[in-house]
């Protein structure tokens, strides 16, 4: 890839040459080149753009995933969901049935269920805030926060989403409202 500055922008061009046998022993050459700066230009856009998305991502906490209720096949996208569930990236993401299994606060696996089939049944946005037991044992506060990515085609439907550790604000709120009481 070759590049010029024309009138302040930065043009690409991918150049070719390639060697042809003539007649008589002889050799010729084919010159092609073509701009491709416009593929170049908008590969770097994206490139800003995911760059971007990474740094808000890390920024907030969050973490990104996707998941695919008919297959139970999850992918999580960043570190942040290894860190949250406390998973190395060799143990890979959870799939639903070992997180409802596993993971979940029995208290709250009915608001989430319920939070899943009406998100499903709509299309619309998942949101379930609820306790979860991290690989060490603890227990943590979660937002889950997704939407319903309709299928196309056959495939089937997905959830993007995020979730996020909120275990110091529910603290926080509790420590609220037990202040509250102490003061009334």
């Amino acid at each position: 890839t070759e590049t010029r500055r024309d009138r302040g922008a930065i043009e690409f061009y991918e150049w070719r040459i390639n060697r042809i046998p003539l007649p008589a022993g002889t050799n010729g050459v084919v010159c092609y080149f073509r701009d491709i700066s416009r593929q170049v230009h908008a590969r770097q856009a994206i490139a800003q753009s995911a760059k971007l998305l990474r740094v808000a991502t890390e920024a907030a906490e969050l973490g990104i995933w996707h998941w695919s209720p008919e297959e139970d096949r999850v992918l999580w996208e960043n570190d942040r969901p290894y860190e949250i569930f406390g998973r190395s990236r060799e143990q890979g993401p959870i799939t639903e049935a070992e997180f409802k299994e596993k993971f979940c606060h029995p208290d709250d696996l009915t608001a989430y269920e319920q939070a899943v089939a009406l998100s499903m049944e709509t299309g619309g946005r998942f949101f379930h805030q609820g306790r979860i037991y991290r690989g060490d044992g603890r227990c943590a506060w979660v937002e889950f926060t997704a939407q319903v990515e309709p299928s196309l085609d056959d495939s089937p439907v997905r959830l993007l989403g995020t979730v996020q550790d909120i275990t110091e604000r529910k603290e926080a709120e509790q420590a609220l409202r037990q202040s509250e009481d102490r003061l009334r």
